[in-house]
């Protein structure tokens, strides 16, 4: 028996950020359960709140198991329409048509998906992305936080991890964010070796846009000096390394289940093979302890990684690094939803800063980079597994 959870947000719009979710059991075996989906939607003001941010060459779709909820400026009412697990845009083709942004929110089978890329059915020689401005949503809320602001007028305060030092026992120290510029020297590192040359050349580029930056490398990037960005009115997050979704693995001090699923996503960060060690930061940062970090202020975090964007499955959303960060107050999210090439994840993300500080916003900078890729070389980096797992969240 098929079940489709159906979100129901407060009505008030100056009450958006305390959004709730109430799931309902709907049979949608056949077409008496769709007719139900669509009258709980037509109930609620859900359409009325997102049709007054969309604009009439724009589309909303929340994605649920094997059908989607169409919002269309432009109709009278939503639709709960089935959809192709294969590409679901196939099944919305008819939506598409004089649109230019869309803007949706993945679940199920689509959240481990860039289905951003997928073909277009409109002309299949393109992918979606070629033809839409696709904005991919961590939740139905985010839609209502337009953050709009030019990256490169901002004045920023980053952090950037890079060539981190897993295998060297970390010093018990106080902890510190040196924001003067200094790189201090890099013992060794491992395996990632590309990891340093791109946090090195960020660091730099940081510095000749007169960004103030903390650059934490060999044994300086530990989890403790994680733990320190509340401190430092950072807006700006950049982690090079090792990212890992496991979704048996344990964690004992979890109290509830959503926090135990937090914890099988984390990232490597110095001295994490001395982690069984009785230290209180054991250089493996789970979402579960992202989650309980404040990062509010925190605009852009870009996790240049394997598998940064997966995650257990529950109740339609995702239990990962993008929920960890999410909870913790950050923004927009750059992540990966699968294993990336070190050499050429890091060409494609000092692309991607490039192309930030041309003035183009985080969309247009990621796919510009992806395209950079694609054609570099002769097209030998064409293959989507080199650029096409990399996504954004909730860049609006």
């Amino acid at each position: 028996m098929k079940k489709l959870a159906i979100i129901l947000l407060v009505l008030s719009i100056g009450v958006l950020d305390a959004i709730s979710q109430q799931a309902y059991d709907i049979d949608i075996s056949g077409n008496e359960g769709l007719s139900r989906a669509e009258e709980m939607y037509r109930r609620a003001d859900y359409q009325r709140l997102v049709k007054k941010v969309l604009q009439e060459d724009e589309l909303f779709v929340l994605f649920y198991i094997d059908v989607a909820l169409v919002i269309d400026p432009t109709l009278e009412s939503q639709v709960v329409e089935p959809i192709s697990t294969d590409n679901p845009w196939s099944s919305l083709e008819r939506f598409l048509p004089g649109k230019t942004n869309i803007y949706f929110c993945p679940s199920g089978s689509q959240l481990g998906k860039a289905i951003e890329y997928m073909d277009c059915p409109l002309d299949t020689t393109i992918l979606m992305s070629d033809r839409f401005g696709m904005y991919r949503l961590s939740s139905p809320k985010e839609l209502f936080n337009n953050r709009g602001d030019d990256f490169k007028s901002k004045k920023h305060k980053a952090v950037v991890f890079g060539g981190l030092s897993y295998d060297e026992e970390t010093e018990e120290e106080p902890p510190s964010l040196a924001f003067r510029g200094g790189r201090g020297s890099l013992a060794h590192y491992k395996n990632l070796r590309w990891t340093l040359d791109e946090a090195l050349y960020i660091d730099s580029l940081f510095k000749k846009h007169h960004i103030e930056t903390a650059l934490l490398t060999g044994p300086k990037g530990t989890e403790a000096n994680f733990h320190q960005i509340p401190h430092q009115q950072v807006d700006i997050l950049h982690v090079a390394s090792h990212g890992f979704y496991e979704p048996f693995s344990d964690n004992q001090e979890a109290q509830t289940l959503p926090d135990w699923m937090l914890s099988h996503s984390w990232l490597l960060l110095s001295g994490a093979e001395h982690r069984h060690s009785q230290k209180e930061h054991n250089g493996r940062l789970t979402a579960y302890e992202i989650s309980k970090t404040d990062l509010t202020g925190v605009n852009l975090v870009v996790l240049s990684a394997c598998e940064t964007g997966l995650g257990d499955v529950k109740d339609n959303d995702v239990f990962g690094l993008i929920k960890g960060f999410k909870k913790a107050g950050a923004g927009t999210l750059l992540v990966s939803l699968s294993a990336v090439s070190d050499t050429v994840t890091s060409l494609l993300i000092t692309r991607f800063y490039d192309n930030l500080f041309r003035g183009d916003n985080p969309r247009r900078a990621l796919e510009n980079a992806q395209r950079y890729i694609r054609l570099r070389s002769h097209g030998q980096f064409n293959d989507p597994k080199y650029w096409a797992t990399f996504v954004l969240v909730d860049d609006l």
